[in-house]
C-alpha cells in the first residue's frame, strides 16, 4: 500500500527533535495535545497521533504518555483504531486518511503498552482481533513491527491477554506471515511464539504448521535471530509424531543448513546453544533418518550448503566434545551428592544432553560402512591424515575417555545411573572397530560393564545387552577367553543368560537365545579346558533349568539346536546322579533337559529341509550336532538314562 505524506504529519516531522522535549517539559500542554486528538477534523487528528507516535518512542516521557492514555481515555483510541480498519461511520474524506489513521494508532496504542498495567487492560485485550486483522492488510514493515510488538507485550501482560491472542487465531496468522517478516518484526514473533507455548498447554503442537516459515527463516537470518529460532523449532521437533514425512517444502533441508551455521560459529554460539543444535540434529535423524546428516540438497535461497564431508566432521566434533565436558560435570555432581544436595533438574538436564551426544556419536559409527561412499572422506588434510582416519582416530580416544570414566565409576563402587549405560553402550557399538590397547582395557572392565543398571532400575538383563557384542569380540580367540575366565566374567555371562531368559518368559521379550549370547557362552564353554573353566553347581543348574523351559516354549528347530548344544556342554560340568538330588532340577527339568540332548544327537536333518530353512541355518545345525555329540562321547557314562535312551534310537551317534 503507497505510504503518503500529508501536510499536518510533514510539520510534526519537521518538529520532531523537539517534541518529546516539549512535552517533558510540560511546555507543550498535554489538554493541547488532546484538543488535537478529538479535533473534527482529520487533518488535526493526524497531526495529534503523530506528534503523540514520536512521544511514544521517547521512554524518557513515560510518565507524560501514562496521563496522555487516562485523559483520553481507551474508548477513543479504539474509535481511532477502528477508523483506520474502515469499521467506523466516516466522511469520504476521512476515508483517504485511513490507512495514516491504522499506522498511527497502531504506533501509539503499542507504545501505551510499554506499561504493564495498560497492556493488561481489558481494553487492550479485546483490540488483539483488531490488531491480527490489520495485520493481514499488508501494512509496511514498521507497522508489522508495531502490531507483533503490541501482542508481545499484551500477551506478556497477563493470561487473558495471552489466551486471547491464540484463540482469535493469531498461530494462525504467524503461519501466513512468519517466512516473510523483517528481522525486527521476526524477533518479537520469535518472543511471542516462545511465550504462548509457556502459557498454553497445547499450543506446541500448533507449531508444525509454522515449521516451513520457520526452517527458512532459521537458515538465512543473522546468528543472533538463529538461537530464538532453534528453540522454537527444538521444542516443535519434541513434540512430533514419529515417524515424520515432509512432503513439499524441504524445511529439513533448511533446518541443516542453520544446525550447522550454529554449530560451525563456536566463537559466536553459546554452549547452550550447541546443545540445542545437537538435539534439533537428533531428533530428525529420528523422525527421518539418517540420509538427513549426510544429504546434501539445492536450495534456492541458500548460496552454499555444507558438503556430507563437513557435515559428518562437524557433528562429531562437536558431540564427542560436548560428550567429554558432560561426563566431567556428571562425575563432579555425583561425587558432590553426598556431601551436598544437587539440583536434581541440573543433573537430568545434563544426562539429556549426555543422551543426545552418544546418539549422534553411535549413528556415525552405523554410518561408517557407507563412509567410502562418501565424498571428500578419503582427501588427506594438512596432517597427512585422511577425514576416514581421523574419523576412526577420534572414535577410538572418545571410547578411551569413557572406559577411563568407567574406571573410575566402578573404584567408586557406583553401578546405577544412565551415563554408565549410555557408556557401556557406545564401548559395545565401537569394540569390532577398536584399537588393540581400547580392547585390551575392555577386558579388565568388562565383569563390571555386566553389572550396570539405569536409573529405574528395571533389571541388568535390559542394560547389558549392549555389552554382548563386547563379549563375542573377546571370546572370539583363546587370550580373550583366558582373561574373560581369570577374572571370573563367566560367570557373569552365564548368570546374564538366565536373567535374559527370563525375561523372555515374564516380558514377552522375544530375545531368547540370541545369538550373541548363544556364541559367547559357547566359545567359553569349547575352551573350557585350555582355561580351566569352573562352573559351581548352582550356576551350572540355574542354567540348565531355565534353558529347559525356554526351549519347552520355543517353535524354531534352529533354537532347540542351540539349546541342546548349550545343554550338552554344561552336562560337562556335572553328572545325572547330581543333578536329579539337587532341589531346583526336579523332574520336569530333568525330562526337560535330557530330551533336548536326545533330540540334538538324533535329529534328521532331512526335517530342516521340511521346514525350508536356509543353507546358512542347515550348515549352523549340522555344526551344532556335531558339537552334541562331542560333548556326549565325553560324559555319556555319567548319564545312563540319556546313553540308555540314545543307544535305542535307530540313528545313534
Amino acid at each position: 500500500m503507497r505510504r503518503i505524506l500529508y501536510p499536518s504529519e510533514n510539520l510534526v516531522l519537521v518538529y520532531r527533535d523537539t517534541i518529546s522535549v516539549a512535552i517533558a517539559d510540560d511546555s507543550v500542554s498535554v489538554d493541547a495535545l488532546l484538543k488535537l486528538l478529538k479535533n473534527a477534523r482529520d487533518q488535526n487528528r493526524l497531526a495529534g497521533l503523530s506528534m503523540l507516535a514520536l512521544i511514544c518512542k521517547n521512554e524518557e516521557v513515560d510518565g507524560s504518555l501514562y496521563r496522555i492514555y487516562k485523559k483520553a481515555g481507551a474508548e477513543h483510541f479504539d474509535f481511532l483504531l477502528r477508523t483506520g480498519l474502515g469499521k467506523e461511520s466516516t466522511s469520504s474524506a476521512a476515508a483517504a486518511f485511513q490507512y495514516q489513521y491504522l499506522r498511527l494508532a497502531i504506533q501509539v496504542i503499542a507504545g501505551f503498552c510499554r506499561f504493564r498495567k495498560i497492556a493488561s487492560s481489558e481494553e487492550m485485550i479485546s483490540k488483539i482481533p483488531l490488531i491480527l486483522e490489520a495485520m493481514t492488510l499488508e501494512p509496511c514493515a514498521e507497522v508489522i513491527g508495531e502490531c507483533y510488538q503490541f501482542l508481545f507485550l499484551v500477551s506478556r501482560a497477563s493470561d487473558a491477554g495471552a489466551m486471547k491472542f491464540y484463540e482469535s487465531g493469531g498461530m494462525d496468522v504467524l503461519v501466513d506471515q512468519m517466512h516473510a517478516l523483517p528481522e525486527g518484526a521476526l524477533n518479537l514473533a520469535i518472543k511471542l511464539i516462545e511465550l504462548i507455548i509457556n502459557k498454553m498447554s497445547d499450543s506446541p503442537s500448533k507449531l508444525l504448521p509454522l515449521m516451513p516459515s520457520m526452517a527458512r527463516q532459521f537458515a538465512i537470518v543473522r546468528i543472533d535471530l538463529k538461537f530464538g529460532l532453534l528453540k522454537l523449532i527444538c521444542t516443535a521437533l519434541s513434540h512430533i509424531p514419529e515417524p515424520l514425512e515432509v512432503q513439499g517444502d524441504n524445511w529439513p533441508g533448511y533446518v541443516h543448513v542453520g544446525v550447522f551455521a550454529v554449530l560451525g560459529k563456536p566463537a559466536e554460539a553459546g554452549r547452550d546453544e550447541r546443545v540445542q543444535a545437537l538435539t534439533v540434529a537428533k531428533l530428525l535423524m529420528i523422525l527421518i533418518g539418517d540420509e538427513w546428516l549426510i544429504d546434501q540438497v539445492d536450495l534456492p535461497d541458500v548460496e552454499e550448503v555444507l558438503p556430507p564431508n563437513r557435515s559428518l566432521s562437524l557433528i562429531l566434533e562437536c558431540s564427542r566434545t560436548e560428550l567429554h565436558v558432560l561426563l566431567s560435570e556428571i562425575a563432579f555432581l555425583k561425587h558432590q551428592a553426598n556431601s551436598r544436595t544437587q539440583s536434581m533438574d541440573t543433573m537430568q538436564l545434563k544426562l539429556r544432553s549426555l543422551e543426545t551426544c552418544f546418539y549422534l556419536v553411535e549413528r556415525i559409527i552405523i554410518l561408517i560402512p557407507n563412509f567410502r561412499c562418501i565424498e571428500g572422506l578419503d582427501d588427506t588434510g594438512i596432517s597427512g591424515e585422511s577425514a576416514f582416519g581421523k574419523f576412526i582416530s577420534d572414535l577410538n580416544e572418545t571410547a578411551g575417555v569413557l572406559l577411563v570414566y568407567l574406571q573410575n565409576a566402578k573404584r567408586s563402587k557406583r553401578k546405577r545411573g544412565d551415563d554408565l549405560i549410555e557408556s557401556v553402550r557406545f564401548i559395545g557399538m565401537w569394540i569390532a572397530r577398536a584399537s588393540a590397547a581400547i580392547r585390551c582395557k575392555v577386558t579388565e572392565l568388562f565383569e563390571y560393564m555386566l553389572s550396570v543398571e539405569g536409573r529405574d532400575k528395571s533389571g541388568p538383563w535390559s542394560y547389558t545387552w549392549f555389552v554382548l557384542p563386547i563379549l563375542r569380540e573377546i571370546t572370539k580367540d583363546d587370550d580373550g577367553c583366558k582373561a574373560l575366565v581369570s577374572r571370573g566374567g563367566h560367570k557373569a555371562v552365564m548368570r546374564y543368560l538366565v536373567q535374559l531368559i527370563a525375561a523372555t518368559k515374564v516380558h514377552g521379550i522375544g530375545w531368547g537365545c540370541d545369538s550373541l549370547v548363544f556364541n559367547t557362552v559357547v566359545n567359553i564353554l569349547l575352551k573350557r579346558k585350555q582355561l580351566r573353566v569352573r562352573l559351581d553347581e548352582s550356576t551350572t543348574i540355574d542354567l540348565l533349568v531355565a534353558i529347559g523351559h525356554w526351549a519347552e516354549h520355543t517353535k524354531e528347530s534352529s533354537d532347540t539346536m542351540k539349546a541342546s548344544c548349550l545343554c550338552a556342554l554344561l552336562f560337562h560340568f556335572t553328572s545325572e546322579k547330581n543333578l536329579v538330588r539337587h532341589p531346583k532340577f526336579d523332574k520336569n527339568a530333568q525330562e526337560l533337559g535330557f530330551r533336548l540332548v536326545e533330540v540334538g544327537l538324533t535329529r534328521s536333518f532331512a526335517k530342516f529341509e521340511k521346514e525350508a530353512v536356509s543353507a546358512e541355518e542347515m550348515r549352523e545345525g549340522h555344526h551344532l550336532q556335531k558339537i552334541i555329540v562331542a560333548a556326549y562321547n565325553q560324559w555319556s557314562r555319567r548319564f545312563p538314562s540319556i546313553k540308555d535312551s540314545v543307544e535305542r534310537q535307530p540313528t545313534a551317534p
